[in-house]
């Protein structure tokens, strides 16, 4: 499959991992490559190979490549489809109703129906007709694998956009396959398929389980694209199912059991609340300050107005507003007001009604500074915009924003302050009088003491602020075998005096450094959502039926469910006759409580009980594992 893939046009590079019972492929193609074409190609390659895969391998399956950090947004709507049919019946009419319709909507990247079993038609073949009329069986191959096929029939270029059109004979009854021609006899007939053989359209045998909350049933798993909007996808998914469920047959019920997007909601809001209190607490801050409402009201419509910039500019370069970028906008306020702060402060400080000339003068005197201020903090972030790869995902948008920001603010503090300053801020013959007040303040005055105390005491003043920075003491080696100075350093670094000691020197000495390098935890580039959970994974020996371990998974989901209260959801997944996991998730509020900790004690009990089972445990501390058989590779 790789040298078949690699002939794909724009492809970086290809790399490949396997494991008992499945194989992933990651291809990379240059920026430039047009996705929707190489999609196609790399649909007409694997097409190709379909019938060269073996017996009982799946058909594969292209997604767009979704970074680990992002990989809980998939499988972000999922939803049950119940009736009084047979589960294979229904996993049949959704895939012949639902999936094609969901798969058009912009943004949704795949629809994975889950339960039930797959269509499978066995043909059974009598070799002594077969010799009787003398057919080979490359030529029965030959005829079975025409009744239904799919050829490339080339593409059809226009102005903005390139079609691929493709010749496809689609098998939907087995009487097709029946009359399928397999040759002509000596006197002229036809021998067909069902001369020579038996047809029977039938199911694959059931090769795994999924569950949700412990119920069985035939699921819609909806994965979004990358980049693409989780709440507008949502919605565009809903509104569809919507419809289509005006045409269900009778007895047809559609229940929606997971919505990773409700979380992004709850985050927008709450992001929306924040923005909101960081406005009102600029507001009583700027009022404490200045002590002039008029100035504070100033510099919120500024701020006002450089939102309305920004949101012009998110527009212009097609940016939509999600959790990063409102995060940024957040961020952004304490940058949005410094600029209108520096501008109004210096104009009030210099200006005395002398008319807008020379209003103009005083903005041009501190335009400088500003300008060279602002663009020095935007410096900052636009290497950002320059990384590749996931960590472009991360930072770009969050970088824009903020560029975005800080540009929107300085144009907003030259352009609209320094004019609300003249209509409503200037108070004649006041501001002589307040700034001789403010030099005789408590403030002013314990600011002079302190600048007093720091240039008369710049030694001891210059030795505080290395150890506030900190000296890297803890890199120093236990022991030194250099001559002379060796074993003076080795008496007091290697003694257990000081070994005993080490911590409280480090934390003496080590500064701000020894609280960043060893005491701040680095964990994950990015972690998303508010959602936690507990990861239950079973594995069994090789040559067990995939009964057993179904069975001791709905063991373990009695167990879990018995407390179901206490979570959002529970999702098990039986994957083959070896290997099952069960995930159990916790909402914000749930997570916060001592509930996940005693589930995984309790489970981590249960499972000690069990023999000849492996199970391993994570989350919500260290993990656990049973070590119930033992595995050699």
């Amino acid at each position: 499959m790789e040298a078949s893939l690699a002939t794909v046009k724009g492809i970086q590079k290809i790399t490949s991992r396997s494991s008992e019972g499945q194989s992933y492929i990651t291809i990379e193609f240059h920026p430039s490559t047009d996705m929707d074409f190489a999609r196609v190609e790399i649909n007409e390659k694997l097409g190709m190979l379909k019938n060269e895969l073996p017996y009982g391998v799946s058909r594969p399956r292209i997604s767009a490549y979704v970074p680990k950090d992002f990989r809980e947004l998939q499988g972000f709507l999922t939803f049950t489809l119940a009736a009084d049919k047979s589960a294979n019946e229904i996993r049949k009419y959704a895939l012949d109703n639902l999936v094609t319709p969901l798969m058009s909507i912009n943004g949704v990247s795949e629809v994975d129906v889950r339960g039930g079993n797959e269509r499978e038609i066995n043909i059974t073949i009598d070799y002594d007709k077969v010799r009787l009329f003398g057919i080979s069986n490359e030529k029965i191959s030959s005829a079975i694998n025409d009744a239904e096929k799919i050829l490339s029939a080339g593409t059809i270029n226009q102005k903005d956009k390139r079609e691929s059109v493709q010749i496809k004979n689609e098998l939907t009854v087995t009487e097709i396959l029946n009359h399928q021609p397999i040759g002509r006899l000596n006197d002229g007939s036809v021998l067909r398929l069902k001369d020579i053989g038996n047809v029977v359209d039938d199911f694959k045998e059931r090769s795994n389980y999924y569950r949700i909350n412990g119920k069985e049933a035939i699921f819609l798993e909806i994965d979004k694209e990358p980049g693409a909007k989780t709440i507008e996808t949502a919605d565009k998914v809903f509104t569809k199912l919507d419809e289509l469920s005006k045409n269900f047959p009778t007895g047809f019920t559609l229940n929606k059991e997971l919505d990773r997007s409700d979380d992004i909601r709850k985050e927008l809001n709450e992001l929306f609340s924040n923005a909101v209190y960081s406005l009102f607490i600029i507001i009583i801050l700027l009022i404490f300050i200045f002590r002039k409402l008029s100035y504070s009201l100033i510099i919120v419509t500024s701020i006002i107005f450089s939102l309305l910039s920004v949101l012009l500019l998110f527009y212009l370069f097609n940016l939509s507003l999600n959790i990063i970028t409102i995060a940024s906008l957040v961020l952004g306020f304490g940058l949005m007001v410094d600029n209108s702060i520096v501008v109004i402060d210096y104009i009030d400080r210099h200006y005395w009604g002398r008319g807008i000339k020379y209003l103009t003068i005083y903005v041009k005197e501190i335009f400088s500074p500003v300008f060279a201020s602002t663009f020095t903090t935007a410096a900052v972030f636009i290497p950002l915009l320059f990384l590749t790869g996931e960590l472009r995902l991360y930072f770009e948008q969050f970088a824009l924003a903020i560029v975005f920001s800080i540009i929107a603010s300085l144009f907003v503090s030259f352009a609209v302050v320094p004019l609300l300053f003249l209509k409503f801020g200037f108070q004649p013959a006041k501001g002589r009088l307040e700034n001789k007040k403010s030099q005789n303040s408590f403030f002013y005055k314990l600011y002079e003491f302190i600048q007093y105390k720091i240039f008369k005491l710049k030694k001891l003043c210059i030795v505080l602020l290395i150890l506030i920075i900190g000296i890297p003491v803890w890199l120093l080696p236990n022991r030194i075998e250099t001559p002379i100075v060796g074993n003076l350093y080795n008496v007091i670094f290697d003694s257990d005096f000081y070994n005993e000691h080490k911590k409280y020197v480090n934390y003496a000495l080590g500064g701000a450094l020894n609280l960043f390098f060893n005491h701040i935890q680095k964990g994950e580039i990015f972690s998303y959502g508010a959602t936690d959970y507990i990861i239950v994974r079973l594995k069994l020996p090789n040559g067990n039926k995939i009964e057993r371990i179904n069975d001791l998974t709905k063991k373990f989901e009695q167990e879990i469910l018995a407390y179901r209260e206490n979570f959002a959801n529970l999702t098990a997944n039986v994957l083959s006759e070896e290997n099952a996991y069960l995930r159990i998730e916790f909402n914000r509020d749930q997570s916060g409580t001592a509930f996940p900790y005693l589930l995984k004690n309790y489970l981590t009990a249960y499972a000690v009980q069990l023999g000849g089972l492996n199970v391993s445990i994570f989350g919500y501390g260290p993990g656990f594992s049973s070590g119930g058989y033992l595995s050699y590779s």
